[in-house]
């Protein structure tokens, strides 16, 4: 069992790795991503309603991009606050580890 989590968790690390290798690449795939999904994905799901008015179709599309981008939006500005809060937290450690660093100093001399 133990083996099976130690393969496991080098599996899991070896994917997590990559995207610290070439974050550009995979910025530009989810930007892709989610630009396609606001393209196609309106249109997609409109259509299976079978609505023949044009003007009642595209007020529905633009009303499930909006919605869309909004969640998009959302989860963007969800990831940057837990980036933001993980720089916070590295910063307060390296004040602590340099105060720290000063008084040991201070004692020596």
């Amino acid at each position: 069992m133990v083996q099976v989590l130690v393969k496991v968790q080098t599996f899991l690390n070896q994917y997590y790795e990559k995207p610290k290798k070439y974050p550009h690449i995979w910025i530009g795939l989810i930007i892709l991503l989610a630009a396609i999904s606001l393209i196609w994905l309106p249109y997609w799901r409109v259509s299976q309603f079978g609505i023949n008015n044009a003007t009642e179709n595209a007020t529905l599309e633009n009303q499930y991009r909006t919605t869309l981008a909004q969640m998009l939006g959302g989860v963007a500005i969800g990831i940057s606050l837990y980036y933001t809060w993980q720089r916070n937290n590295i910063a307060q450690e390296g004040q602590i580890t340099e105060r720290f660093t000063r008084a040991i100093d201070q004692l020596g001399n």
